[in-house]
């Protein structure tokens, strides 16, 4: 999946260590269908490049991109029934990519009022 030289991965969630999160296997859905995809907002993290068919892949199948692992389901914690669960993580938090923003790209889209 070709990106523009722009995009910078930086999948820093993962120097938490594994007690943060598991792999998951992302739902198959029957059909996926793009209506809509906000390129202005895609070119600040430098994923303007990408096709619609990769643009699918991506938001909608969860293929990674580039340097990205897997889909991950993140961990939390917290009180449940009035008890403190340390591994509540129903998969509700559910991380797909991280990156950095193109400096250049997002003041210039921050100043148009993206």
């Amino acid at each position: 999946m070709p990106v523009s030289p722009a995009y910078r991965p930086e999948p820093r969630f993962f120097d938490l260590g594994a007690d943060y999160g598991d792999a998951v296997a992302p739902a198959a859905f029957p059909q996926t269908i793009l209506r809509y995809r906000n390129d202005r907002a895609a070119a600040t993290v430098g994923l303007e490049t990408l096709t619609d068919a990769e643009w699918i892949a991506h938001f909608g199948r969860f293929e990674p991109l580039p340097g990205q692992p897997g889909p991950t389901a993140m961990r939390y914690h917290g009180h449940q029934f009035r008890t403190y669960n340390p591994d509540i993580g129903d998969g509700r938090g559910f991380l797909a990519a991280q990156m950095r923003e193109v400096p250049d790209r997002a003041q210039a889209a921050s100043a148009r009022g993206a």
